[in-house]
């Protein structure tokens, strides 16, 4: 009998926008086609908007990266 693979695991990541003026969802490991980038599902003002909706992406089988904002941004600060 076939061994049915489980589905992999999405991660998204909410990080700022390079100008820093909104934050972004981002769906993890970009395809060669768009250079690697990952790809942005969708964009808010705040960080709080952009953490409720990636966990409503999540749904509890997947994992949301939350990026850490500010002049070092990109550490992680809650997973």
């Amino acid at each position: 009998m076939p061994v049915k693979k489980a589905a992999p695991t999405k991660v998204y990541h909410v990080s700022q926008t390079e100008d820093k003026t909104m934050w972004r969802v981002t769906l993890a490991g970009g395809s060669k086609l768009d250079g690697g980038k990952a790809k942005i599902i969708k964009t808010f003002k705040t960080q709080k908007e952009a953490i409720a909706y990636a966990e409503q992406l999540g749904d509890g089988e997947n994992t949301v990266l939350v990026h850490k904002k500010g002049e070092n941004g990109g550490g992680i600060r809650k997973h």
